[in-house]
């Protein structure tokens, strides 16, 4: 997912979910643990993934740069308040998840949301994915 800011900055984040991150091992250096953990939601939604969420930004004049990059995962699953809700609307049943946390040197905390809604009868598919963060000190969201 990619954001052009009002700097004509582009910022991207990257998700990677479940086998994606595990086919990655080789290359990344993740955490020794890299072990899948579960979150659950009122009984409706339970998800389980290793995931990494990389963040990147580049302009006209500057090539991509690396800004931070996280894993969620076993190492840190105790660090980490979910929270979700089940809601029927017009006749589609949505999930939505939240993750929220504070890493280590930000000043605020991050927030990442998944959206599920049902594509098919009894089949769900992710629908939306947002992500809150912050980059520096003085407290300002990017997005």
């Amino acid at each position: 997912y990619c954001l052009l800011d009002m700097r004509s900055t582009l910022l991207c984040f990257i998700v990677c979910l479940s086998g994606s991150v595990v086919l990655a091992r080789k290359k990344i250096n993740e955490p020794a643990s890299a072990n899948p953990i579960t979150f659950s939601v009122d009984g409706c939604l339970l998800l389980s993934a290793i995931m990494k969420i990389h963040i990147s930004k580049s302009d006209a004049v500057k090539q991509s740069e690396s800004v931070f990059t996280t894993y969620i995962n076993s190492t840190n699953a105790k660090s980490i308040n979910s929270s979700g809700a089940c809601i029927n609307s017009t006749s589609k049943e949505y999930n939505l998840l939240n993750l929220g946390w504070k890493p280590n040197g930000s000043e605020g905390n991050w927030n990442i949301s998944f959206n599920f809604s049902e594509t098919h009868p009894g089949y769900y598919g992710l629908t939306n994915v947002y992500l809150l963060y912050w980059l520096d000190k003085s407290g300002q969201f990017i997005i």
